[in-house]
């Protein structure tokens, strides 16, 4: 079986390499390149395909938020952990319109780390982390608006459902049980998915986490 391709690009080489040692640890999983600044990343990326990588936010050249930018268009199918310092609910948000999957604070624990990438892999995000859902929902609590360009866009009562167990949290196969029982019908995760991408498209927003973001902007959840 083929391994996970992860890139790391992060300008401290202490920390880079401690993290290339963990994930090199974890089952099916391979660092195959290590950069320290965006250019370099972006320039390597193009002879080496990559599918998850660990993005550090401050580093020389082109930083991470302008590193995503371009990386986001370019490579759809990539999923972007970003990896920080930075307690910043602005920040995140920022990223999360942006599009990225996942974003961890540079103290997470091994065990979280882990899960953050299995997780990412699997279902294309990671939410479940405290700090992303207290930042979130503390940012669309100050900016409550609803979205003016959505705002004559119809919702079903799936699509509702939907917004609120993704803002809890919850994975497709979690989400697939609440809608069967919910609605005494049969949904496998892969329906889930289908149903996430066409919601997202419907209201134009990148990914699960801006359908998070959505629904707690919008006031659709507490």
């Amino acid at each position: 079986m083929e391994k996970i391709k992860i890139a790391i690009a992060d300008d401290h080489k202490l920390f880079s390499g401690a993290l290339a040692s963990l994930v090199n640890k974890l089952q099916g999983m391979e660092v195959v390149l290590i950069t320290i600044d965006g250019m370099s990343l972006i320039k390597e990326m193009e002879n080496e395909k990559i599918d998850v990588l660990l993005l550090d936010i401050n580093m020389p050249n082109l930083n991470g938020i302008e590193t995503a930018k371009i990386l986001v268009k370019k490579y759809p199918d990539l999923k972007i952990i970003i990896i920080s310092m930075y307690e910043n609910k602005n920040l995140i948000y920022t990223l999360v319109e942006l599009g990225i999957n996942a974003y961890l604070l540079k103290t997470a624990d091994p065990d979280e780390m882990s899960i953050c990438i299995d997780t990412v892999i699997k279902e294309g995000y990671f939410l479940n982390n405290q700090i992303t859902m207290e930042m979130l929902h503390s940012f669309s609590k100050e900016n409550n608006s609803a979205v003016n360009s959505n705002k004559d866009i119809v919702l079903s009562k799936e699509d509702l459902l939907l917004l609120k167990w993704i803002s809890q949290g919850k994975n497709n196969v979690a989400i697939a049980k609440e809608f069967s029982k919910t609605f005494q019908m049969s949904m496998s995760a892969r329906t889930v998915d289908r149903h996430k991408t066409e919601l997202a498209n419907k209201l134009g927003v990148n990914g699960t986490f801006g359908l998070a973001l959505f629904a707690w902007k919008s006031g659709l959840v507490d």
